[in-house]
């Protein structure tokens, strides 16, 4: 998943890329995800550490409420 996520912040590969990939990972696009790809394909550049705080935290099982 890192070079995923490297990879759609640096524009290599685009969204719908990097939503299949959170799917092949069983990573949920939730309501957090979604503000964050929205606000990357708006143009607001979203760093890796965004990214990869919310991917590897549900990868990890962790729950957010």
């Amino acid at each position: 998943m890192a070079k995923t996520i490297t990879d759609y912040t640096k524009g290599s590969i685009n969204v719908n890329k990097f939503k299949t990939a959170l799917m092949e990972h069983n990573v949920p696009v939730d309501a957090t995800m979604d503000k964050l790809i929205r606000r990357h394909e708006a143009g607001d550049f979203v760093t890796y550490n965004e990214f990869g705080k919310e991917v590897f935290r549900k990868l990890n099982g962790y729950i957010s409420i």
